[in-house]
């Protein structure tokens, strides 16, 4: 066995440039980096050069051991040869999925770099790396019940579900005194057209028209926002993650309204948990992941451009809803969705794995 608390972190977006700004599970990774050198871990960060100025730019990290490179392909692979030669780990971390991962993770396996592997899945698998992981003594741990059951049906024993937000005691509700205006908001990256903007945007326009007075519509945020030309919807700037928990203060009701397509689709999304933590109802696409979401209620489920429409004008109209709504919703995110990096490591990476 590996001594020592060492682990090696292999995560698929580290291993080409960042895209600008970083958002999403990129934060989350570099936060995730950041508690677990805190929780006493020795970190070895392989990533593109591309992203050093990141990696520096955060205190904590500069403890990491980072492997730069510029390469991609077989070079790649020969420099990790090179590098892994009599290393040993306490455990393979990797951060995704990822047919690119499965050439390292035959070579790690090889190597006998790492005791055991721990996959943070965000995505499902394909068959390919569902076999590729199969030697490896694991925990899977699934961001939704969907992609945990796939690792199930596929005979691994080890699965669990558990995600949830970073530093969410960030989010909290508000006082929010009574207001003219009901403000709904759409969060996320809303430069892509899956996040459904449009949607949002279409709906809000067939509120009935003295209703659509009294209301405003933030979509937050875009990289390059759009004229939109609609009254009562504001296209907000890219807002930077440390602005975002008084920004959702200042709202009354979120609407979700992402969209299933071909390859991109919601698989836990950190918005709709953002929301329902700071006590905002939710009214959201009829998605898997949004019903596990609001399985025990904290808002309504919509079916088209029309039924968004009737909900947001019942959200509008019914304040005791809201409160009810959001109140069960942010019951639900402090029971579920409360990520605690201490915990993690502890029931996955340090705990024996079961024989």
């Amino acid at each position: 066995m590996a001594g020592g608390n060492n682990l090696l972190f292999l995560e698929k977006a580290f291993l080409r440039p960042p895209p600008e700004p970083l958002r999403g599970v990129e934060l989350f990774n570099l936060e995730l980096i950041e508690e677990m050198i805190a929780a006493g871990w020795s970190l070895t960060i392989p990533a593109h050069a591309a992203w050093r100025p990141h990696f520096e730019a955060r205190a904590p990290m500069r403890a990491a051991r980072c492997v730069f490179f510029r390469s991609r392909g077989v070079w790649v692979l020969w420099r990790w040869r090179r590098m892994l030669s009599g290393e040993r780990y306490r455990a393979l971390f990797l951060a995704n999925v990822g047919n690119g991962l499965i050439p390292l993770l035959h070579l790690l396996k090889w190597s006998a770099a790492a005791d055991r592997l721990v996959l943070l899945a965000h995505r499902t698998a394909t068959p390919r790396f569902l076999r590729a992981l199969r030697a490896w003594p694991s925990w899977i741990v699934a961001v939704n019940r969907v992609i945990a059951r796939q690792f199930r049906d596929a005979g691994y024993r080890r699965v669990a579900v558990d995600y949830g937000v970073m530093k969410a005691e960030r989010y909290f509700p508000a006082n929010r005194p009574a207001r003219d205006r009901i403000r709904f908001v759409v969060l996320g990256a809303l430069d892509i057209a899956w996040k459904g903007a449009d949607t949002a945007i279409a709906a809000f326009q067939r509120l009935p028209p003295d209703l659509r007075t009294r209301c405003e519509l933030h979509l937050a945020s875009y990289v390059q926002p759009p004229q939109i030309g609609v009254d009562g919807v504001i296209a907000h700037a890219w807002k930077p993650d440390e602005s975002i928990p008084a920004f959702l203060r200042e709202m009354d009701v979120m609407i979700c309204p992402s969209r299933d397509e071909h390859i991109m689709r919601e698989t836990f999304s950190q918005a709709i948990v953002k929301g329902m933590l700071t006590g905002l109802p939710i009214v959201a696409s009829d998605l898997p992941i949004y019903r596990e979401k609001l399985d025990a209620g904290g808002g309504l489920l919509f079916a088209d451009v029309g039924n968004l429409a009737e909900k947001m004008a019942r959200m509008a109209s019914d304040p005791a809803a809201r409160a009810e709504m959001g109140a069960a919703g942010r019951a639900t995110a402090l029971a579920r969705y409360c990520w605690d990096t201490r915990q993690f490591l502890k029931r996955y990476v340090e705990a024996p794995l079961e024989s």
